[in-house]
């Protein structure tokens, strides 16, 4: 059993890298004896934060060779001390977990354990980890141990492999990462840096990564930064799982990777079978991307026919000794035998020629946006206790949110399964109907709701393109509720931040936009219109051009980022944005006559870029050991001098500082007549 001391101890090198610091093997039994101790020797539910660090994973190793139960949950961002959905519904007895100085506790709830834990339990995962659905897979020893040793045999892993925590390991793939590695005595490499990091190469370099895993949107981000394996030497194979990668995608990277002399494995898998159920041996990928191939070491797949399936297609059925022993909805579940031998994957697949499966379509409720599975009955049920009749589909960008209230906010909506589901807002789209579709049994129609949304979706683009005006798309742009024909978009608060995004949809509209049309009424800008359009042709007299701002902003990004990966160097993108807001400054929010008025519109366009700033700098600040507090917006007050990490957000500290001088000179009366007076000398003195 790779979890216990014994075990350990057995295999020589690392077990854990993390930083310039390592563990050996010898050294992560002795602390795992010593957590078991601690841990004592009444059977515990120890919920463990799976973070990247060695205390959580020893926590892990201790409750797996000490007779415990893991129940692993995702780091949560949550600062409020109100229980879980989870640890109200399961009441664990001790709990692992971070504090905001990033060290890490066991804590004791309760000093007599509750009890109630069946013998053959060892996990508790999540069935969804990304709502923190409360249904819970409940694994056995045994499903870990035969799951990991499947995977290392198809694999072909051993000592020599390294991997990285680019997964989370609260995630059945992540954890099958962690588990394997152990098993065979290889090094697993805990790092926070996500594959589209460009650090994260330099760390796989230094720390000689041999395998790298990823979802579909991992490998999304590698081609689009022209990934090729021999950028990491040491590199065996890649795998990939959570969810399907678009064929032409399998197809490059198994080519990739056969020029190379490496592998790529594509998985399916799910957490009910602890991990892996199938994988698709390399050398079949190229001329097979669609497939999932075959099923892992041990294990059985079969095809279920159903009356509403054609006859060469059926629900695609697992058997195994890596399936669960069965779900879990409340505390009393966790002291249940096993109840399940075969598992039911929810996808419809069909058999090839070849012998291989390939997935068609699904059956279940379950989406899987990024890779991560999002359980759409669990965020459905969680938008009805707020904005009642709703309902959720999957769609090919994320999830369709479907509403038969009209008048709700479409934003109130988007931030609500945000805050549910830990995705960005892109990941969702809502759709007012008059109605849901229904089956003859009154069960909403989920078929016929993904159609009409698509229709709804496809007959807003056209809409807005035709007839919006421009009252509407400013009125959308800058959030306003009304917009008067008299409105500008300077008039309305508009600044920099929102001058590229409104020019881009009036332009679409319009057409060519002249000098100055920010200071234009909404009026004016229509009129626009009616001039720019060919009356024999229906067609735009002038074609789109891109903004000239637009154009320098994107060169300032090229320079910026090409310097600092060593395509070129070129100094001064970091100068060219300053100068380019120091335009949109003067542009926009010098053009307000009241002084008072004008002054807060400073403000509350500097407090928008601090915000926005804010929110990648503090986790950065919290997460990286770079980093110290001056980075947040300080480090020119209290920072450290010369060539320190967190000089690299200079610019944004400068045109903060900037910017509330300015304001703060604005606010003087004589200055602002003298500004108003002189516009051109006074800045061009202030500047001398």
């Amino acid at each position: 059993m790779f979890w216990t001391p014994a075990h350990l101890e057995m295999n020589s090198g690392a077990a854990l890298q993390f930083g310039d610091q390592s563990i050996t093997y010898s050294e992560l039994a002795r602390r795992v004896r010593q957590r078991q101790q601690e841990l004592g020797n009444i059977r515990r539910l120890v919920e463990i934060e799976a973070g990247h660090s060695p205390e959580p994973i020893i926590t892990y190793l201790a409750c797996l060779s000490g007779g415990h139960v893991a129940l692993l949950v995702a780091r949560s961002d949550d600062e409020s001390d109100s229980p879980s959905d989870i640890e109200r519904i399961y009441q664990p007895d001790s709990v692992i977990r971070a504090d905001e100085s990033d060290s890490w506790k066991l804590e004791h709830i309760r000093r007599d354990p509750l009890g109630g834990l069946h013998r053959d339990l060892a996990v508790l995962l999540s069935t969804s980890g990304s709502t923190g659905s409360p249904k819970l897979v409940r694994l056995s020893h045994r499903n870990l141990e035969s799951n990991a040793s499947a995977i290392c045999r198809y694999l072909k892993l051993n000592e020599s492999d390294t991997a990285a925590t680019v997964l989370p390991w609260s995630y059945c793939y992540g954890l099958s990462v962690l588990n394997t590695h152990l098993t065979v005595g290889g090094t697993i490499v805990l790092t926070e840096l996500s594959l589209a990091d460009p650090c994260f190469w330099d760390l796989a370099k230094d720390n000689g990564i041999t395998n790298i895993s990823g979802v579909p949107y991992s490998f999304e981000v590698l081609d689009q930064n022209g990934f090729t394996p021999e950028q990491l030497p040491s590199l065996r194979i890649l795998t990939q799982a959570g969810g399907k990668l678009k064929p032409a995608l399998v197809t490059k990277f198994a080519q990739l990777c056969a020029q190379s002399s490496r592998q790529l494995f594509v998985m399916y898998g799910q957490s009910e079978a602890t991990a892996r159920i199938a994988y698709l041996q390399p050398r079949l990928a190229a001329d097979h991307p669609d497939c999932v191939g075959q099923a892992i070491p041990g294990g059985r797949l079969k095809l279920e026919p159903s009356d509403d399936l054609p006859p060469d297609q059926g629900e695609l059925v697992y058997s195994g000794p890596n399936v669960m022993m069965g779900y879990a909805l409340q505390r009393d579940d966790l002291n249940a035998a096993k109840t399940t031998w075969i598992l039911r994957t929810g996808d419809v697949a069909e058999k090839t020629e070849e012998g291989l499966f390939r997935i068609v379509g699904r059956r279940s409720r379950i989406a899987k946006p990024f890779g991560l599975r999002i359980d759409l009955d669990r965020l459905e049920q969680s938008l009805q206790e707020t904005y009642g009749e709703i309902t959720c589909v999957e769609t090919a960008t994320g999830v369709g949110v479907v509403t038969t209230n009209s008048t709700l906010p479409n934003d109130d909506l988007v931030t609500a399964a945000c805050e549910k589901t830990g995705l960005p807002h892109s990941s969702f789209t809502v759709s007012s109907v008059p109605q849901l579709p229904r089956l003859t049994n009154g069960k909403v129609d989920y078929t016929a709701t993904r159609d009409l949304f698509t229709q709804n979706q496809t007959d807003d683009i056209v809409a807005s393109s035709q007839d919006s005006d421009a009252a509407a798309i400013l009125a959308s742009v800058l959030r306003k509720p009304v917009v008067k024909p008299s409105d500008s978009f300077v008039s309305l608060g508009g600044d920099s931040l929102s001058y590229v995004a409104a020019t881009a949809a009036l332009q679409q509209r319009l057409g060519k936009l002249p000098a100055g049309w920010q200071n234009m009424s909404v009026q004016e800008l229509e009129d626009l219109r009616t001039n720019s359009i060919d009356p024999a042709t229906k067609k735009r007299r002038v074609p789109v051009r891109l903004e000239t701002t637009s154009v320098l902003r994107a060169l300032a990004v090229v320079l910026i980022v090409g310097s600092h990966i060593g395509v070129f160097d070129i100094r001064g993108g970091a100068h060219l944005l300053l100068a380019l807001a120091g335009f949109g400054f003067a542009k926009f929010l010098l053009s307000d006559s009241d002084r008072r008025r004008r002054v807060r519109r400073m403000f509350h366009s500097t407090w928008r870029i601090v915000g926005i700033s804010v929110l990648w700098l503090v986790p950065v600040m919290l997460l990286s050991t770079e980093y110290g507090p001056s980075v947040v917006f300080l480090n020119n007050l209290l920072g450290p001098a010369g060539e320190a990490p967190e000089w690299r957000y200079w610019f944004l500290e400068a045109l903060v500082y900037v910017m509330i001088a300015v304001a703060i000179l604005m606010y003087i009366p004589l200055a602002d007549r003298w500004e108003k007076r002189w516009p051109f000398a006074f800045p061009l003195v202030l500047a001398g």
